[in-house]
């Protein structure tokens, strides 16, 4: 990932990622094409990129249902390149086909493809902080937490009460 692309992955809104791209409400209220909510499809994807990348994190090969889930998912949806006529020029963008849900499914499956055989995933970490459960990839070697501002003060300030006992009540 260059660090142009970082920053704006750092710099993204956190509801964002519970948004249909086109779409002005957020994924647990979106319906797809049947009037069935869209949430269970981005966490059934989820559910199959979070077991394939924590089997990464431990240096073991993720199982074969989580890579056949995220496999079968974009093959549910097939994908064709469209030709338009923009005035100028014929143009050609990817689309994809099948119902909206299917169509969710096979997008996000691909972007956790993308992700999964990317090779800075080998330096992908898990953050430091107890009650997180993010996951980061550093920008130095020795980083152990994505913010220096939430993961790592609360790290920091736990490590410093460990050290030296919580203060009495009434104190600071």
């Amino acid at each position: 990932m260059a660090k142009g692309e970082a920053e704006a992955v750092r710099g993204a809104e956190v509801e964002d990622v519970h948004r249909v791209p086109g779409q002005a409400e957020p994924l647990g209220e979106a319906l797809d094409d049947a009037g069935q909510p869209l949430e269970g499809v981005r966490e059934a994807v989820q559910d199959h990129t979070e077991a394939a990348v924590r089997a990464l994190l431990r240096g073991a090969e993720p199982s074969a249902a989580a890579l056949r889930g995220l496999t079968g998912a974009p093959r549910a949806a097939p994908a064709a390149r469209e030709l338009a006529w923009d005035g100028a020029a014929v143009t050609a963008a990817s689309r994809r086909f099948g119902p909206l849900g299917v169509r969710l499914a096979a997008q996000l499956a691909e972007a956790a493809a993308d992700l999964l055989t990317d090779p800075m995933i080998g330096r992908l970490k898990e953050r430091e902080a107890d009650d997180c459960v993010m996951l980061f990839l550093p920008a130095h070697p020795h980083r152990r937490w994505c913010s220096a501002g939430c993961c790592g003060n609360r790290a920091r300030v736990a490590h410093y009460y460990r050290r030296h006992g919580k203060p009495a009540d009434g104190e600071g």
